[in-house]
């Protein structure tokens, strides 16, 4: 309470006293605001200690109380990410085809939810589908290079995305786009 006081007081001061042009003003004023609130705050301690000792409480160190503090010095080693061939990803996931003639589909833990996918390949006008089509897009989390081959992760993973890639492969007669989300 006291501490709300001067703090109230300090403030009538500085609008007062203080002319809204006078920098040095108003960081003395401020400094002093500070001070008293820290020496209320010491004083709020001081009578805390008091009456606790007064009462016959023990007076606890923090190191008492809970002992050695351990820290981890290993980060926890996380499940790196499942990467598969594109062929593997062709064979296992079926594609669907929009209304406007686009042909896609989605494997792994993308972050586009099925309907807000279905909307944006919708919303491709049909003029332009029509270049695109004799392709299968897949929406997938995250296309990489391992040496010369390209694979597909199964989620994102911090690890590969240094070597994340936008590709376009051909598997057996048609050919096939993978696409990640931007990072």
């Amino acid at each position: 309470m006291v501490a709300l006081l001067v703090l109230a007081i300090g403030v009538c001061v500085w609008n007062v006293a203080v002319p809204s042009a006078s920098i040095w003003g108003a960081f003395l004023i401020s400094q002093l605001i500070l001070l008293l609130l820290l020496a209320a705050r010491f004083w709020q301690r001081a009578v805390a200690y008091r009456v606790c000792s007064e009462a016959g409480a023990k007076t606890l160190r923090p190191a008492d109380s809970i002992g050695a503090i351990r820290y981890n010095t290993q980060m926890p080693e996380s499940a790196s990410a499942i990467t598969r061939s594109p062929a593997e990803i062709v064979q296992n996931n079926p594609v669907s085809q929009a209304a406007n003639g686009i042909c896609y589909a989605r494997s792994g833990e993308i972050t586009i939810a099925d309907n807000d996918l279905e909307r944006m390949i919708a919303a491709v006008p049909v003029s332009v589908a029509s270049a695109l089509n004799r392709k299968a897009y897949y929406f997938v989390p995250l296309t990489v290079t391992q040496g010369e081959d390209t694979v597909i992760a199964d989620r994102y993973d911090v690890a590969l995305s240094d070597n994340a890639v936008a590709t376009a492969t051909w598997i057996s007669a048609m050919p096939s786009v993978f696409s990640s989300p931007p990072v």
